[in-house]
């Protein structure tokens, strides 16, 4: 809520700002308003192609894994997909904590 307050309200003492404003993008996407130095854009465009990237990786993987666990019988086939259920009911954040 803090960057949609205008200069002087920055450091008011409510949770919610009684003036809006998207100066505080602007100014962050232009480079104006001491922001000159950052080259947010690009930070931004780099970090969408390596989402997109992951996610169309992600859903390949995932689609060859189902269809071999769907058309193939192995021996251990019940206990990877008993594996892969039970990890499926841990959130994502909760291995995010366990990775980093």
């Amino acid at each position: 809520m803090h960057s949609f307050r205008g200069g002087a309200e920055i450091y008011g003492s409510t949770i919610i700002p009684q003036e809006w404003t998207l100066q505080n993008y602007i100014d962050l996407f232009t480079g104006s308003g001491g922001t000159a130095s950052l080259n947010f854009p690009r930070w931004f465009l780099n970090t969408f192609v390596v989402a997109c990237f992951s996610c169309v990786i992600s859903t390949i993987s995932v689609l060859m894994v189902s269809y071999a666990f769907s058309r193939l019988r192995f021996k251990a086939r019940k206990k990877f997909m008993n594996v892969g259920m039970i990890l499926g009911m841990f959130p994502g954040f909760m291995t995010m904590i366990a990775i980093y």
